[in-house]
């Protein structure tokens, strides 16, 4: 992958996950307060006050380390594939980047059916192909509202996972702008689609884009071997 189209993907990754971690820490700013006041008042149910204030303390330190984690393996190359459930790939890239898809008023759907979508992959490209899909969808859906407020669309973003024999899919989703030409109304940006199709091709998958122009809706569909481990 080249650089400057990683360190792109790695900033809006890491965009997304400040606004994570700014939550627990507030929380933390709130338990320290708290503390402090237990400490002055002393009051008769201090034992239980400061149980339930651990339990949210060592839950705000989780998921700082759960956010960082994640990260780690975004910057990582040289990984062998690992065993990866890509229902819950889905699920960690959506929660870390929570806070932009709501700045964007995106509403974003499952449908991760697949009863065990198991891939033998690297999960940094798995990871940075999905946030890829994310970004893309929000990218195409952004350039086409601006000309017209009134026909702006609100982003959605439906992901969908499906095993078959030998495969497992994961399709990706999203309304276009019924604004545009129809011979305009493409299901991807060139460049996302470069750099989905570079992911795709190092992780074994085969990759797709179409666009029904009748409902004004554009898929990515991705195709992984079937690992049956």
């Amino acid at each position: 992958m080249q650089p400057d189209v990683k360190l792109m993907l790695l900033s809006e990754a890491v965009s997304g996950a400040i606004h994570e971690l700014n939550q627990p820490l507030t929380m933390m700013n709130f338990v320290a307060e708290a503390l402090h006041l237990l400490a002055e008042k002393k009051p008769d149910s201090l034992f239980n006050d400061l149980t339930q204030i651990a339990e949210q303390v060592r839950s705000g330190a989780k998921r700082h380390h759960e956010i960082l984690e994640y990260l780690r393996t975004l910057i990582q190359d040289n990984i062998a594939p690992q065993t990866v459930n890509l229902n819950e790939a889905i699920k960690q890239a959506l929660q870390l980047l929570r806070s932009r898809l709501s700045a964007e008023q995106c509403i974003v759907k499952t449908m991760l059916n697949a009863p065990n979508p198991i891939l033998q992959v690297k999960v940094s490209q798995l990871n940075l192909l999905i946030f890829t899909m994310i970004f893309s969808a929000l990218n195409r859906v952004e350039k086409n509202g601006k000309a017209d407020d009134a026909d702006k669309v609100q982003p959605e973003i439906l992901f969908k996972t499906l095993q078959r024999k030998k495969t497992i899919e994961l399709r990706c989703n999203y309304k276009i702008s019924r604004s545009r030409p129809v011979e305009s109304r493409t299901a991807i940006d060139k460049t996302y689609a470069e750099l989905m199709r570079s992911l795709a091709q190092h992780l074994g998958a085969a990759i797709s884009f179409s666009v029904n122009t009748s409902r004004f809706r554009a898929t990515i569909s991705i195709k992984f071997p079937y690992f049956s481990g």
